[in-house]
């Protein structure tokens, strides 16, 4: 995907730009809920606050901006956990509003961490998803096995570098 054809539209880090991470922290609590996950909104403000004063190179989150305005963003992250082993990186919190989906602002915030990771030199990144298998397989990721997380079942994915 190519910025291009998304006219005015800037991805850079949330580091670049905190003062969308309250927006942002809003979004994906709201995105959380919905999949039932734990957490509060106050928790994943703190954490992107973190992320922004931090200086470790993950967890590391790109947001599509237009004219000041927040449309997008994704995470690539390290997870603890049983589904995760030591050292592997994960896309995470890929949300776009409403009205900016189906224009390709996904795919272009999925390259943006893609290529991070391939500048990081990780030789394959993992993603979740309850139900946008379809989306992410199209942009080559492929399905390794299902799990549940928060109580539901999910597919995991795999992009190799």
């Amino acid at each position: 995907m190519d910025i291009a054809t998304l006219p005015n539209v800037s991805v850079r880090p949330l580091r670049q730009a905190p003062e969308f991470a309250q927006s942002l922290a809003h979004w994906l609590h709201l995105e959380r809920q919905r999949f039932g996950a734990a957490g509060t909104e106050v928790e994943g403000l703190g954490k992107l606050q973190a992320e922004c004063t931090g200086t470790s190179d993950l967890p590391h989150t790109n947001i599509a901006v237009r004219n000041n305005e927040l449309l997008g963003a994704v995470t690539l992250m390290r997870f603890d956990g049983p589904l995760a082993r030591p050292g592997d990186v994960w896309l995470s919190n890929l949300w776009v509003d409403p009205q900016w989906r189906n224009k390709g602002l996904g795919r272009l915030l999925c390259h943006s961490v893609i290529e991070l990771a391939r500048d990081q030199q990780f030789s394959t990144i993992q993603l979740f998803t309850y139900d946008k298998s379809p989306f992410y397989q199209a942009m080559g990721w492929a399905p390794v096995r299902r799990a549940k997380i928060a109580g539901r079942s999910c597919t995991i994915m795999a992009f190799a570098l």
